[in-house]
């Protein structure tokens, strides 16, 4: 009985602590993905202009679109995000 306590308890102080490190997370994201951006342009020009590899120069400037991408994936599956979707619709 008292794991059941804990868990009703403690439920609130973990959808909080999720929201915190999602909003976190969102306030991060874009200097995180322009970093990424810089490097994988700067490493394709490199490929390309040194080392003449084309191949490599494409995979390099893929990236920034697997991230943008993963960036809009995440926010369809966010699960504080599907949580709030769900309790509006029990509401209704």
């Amino acid at each position: 009985m008292r794991w059941n306590d804990a868990f009703t308890a403690d439920e609130s102080a973990r959808q909080d602590r999720l929201v915190d490190v999602e909003i976190e997370q969102a306030r991060r994201g874009p200097t995180r993905a322009l970093a990424v951006v810089l490097a994988a342009m700067l490493l394709a020009a490199v490929s390309v202009f040194v080392y003449e590899n084309t191949v490599a120069a494409g995979l390099f400037l893929g990236t920034p679109i697997l991230l943008f991408a993963s960036n809009l994936v995440q926010a369809v599956t966010s699960w504080s995000t599907r949580d709030k979707s769900a309790s509006h619709d029990v509401g209704q």
